[in-house]
């Protein structure tokens, strides 16, 4: 079983606050439940990410690099739930608009393709308001 998300967030809750009662707190979880989300974390991913002593905790070594994948990890899925909204909001469309020789030339075009762009541009103002 590879490390799941529940991991990674629960990993930056301690980090942040070098304390497993109040990440806990911050997870809505209880301390116990927390210590086995970071001792499961460890034994996948077969490191200690944690110095840990009945009166204190630090990030090892190997936690502190980790630390920064783990960071990058949880914006890119944040980043792509923003961008899965804005798809349900039709703000992700694209519109691939070209020309062919004979006829159409780009003097001509080019207003053409500039009014259905605006065209478009206002049609999504207009909605966004509504």
């Amino acid at each position: 079983m590879p490390v799941e998300l529940r991991h990674v967030r629960c990993f930056l809750s301690v980090v942040r606050h070098l304390h497993f009662a109040r990440a806990a707190e911050e997870l809505g979880i209880a301390p116990p439940a927390l210590t086995r989300q970071i001792q499961e974390a460890e034994r996948l991913l077969g490191v200690r990410l944690f110095h840990r002593t009945k009166r204190s905790v630090a990030l090892s070594a190997t936690g502190e690099a980790y630390l920064n994948e783990a960071v990058s990890t949880l914006e890119h899925l944040t980043h792509g739930a923003e961008r899965a909204a804005m798809a349900e909001r039709g703000e992700l469309e694209r519109i691939v608009i070209g020309y062919g020789g004979g006829r159409f030339t780009p003097t001509c075009c080019k207003p053409r393709c500039a009014a259905f762009v605006n065209g478009i541009r206002a049609s999504r103002s207009a909605s966004a308001k509504s």
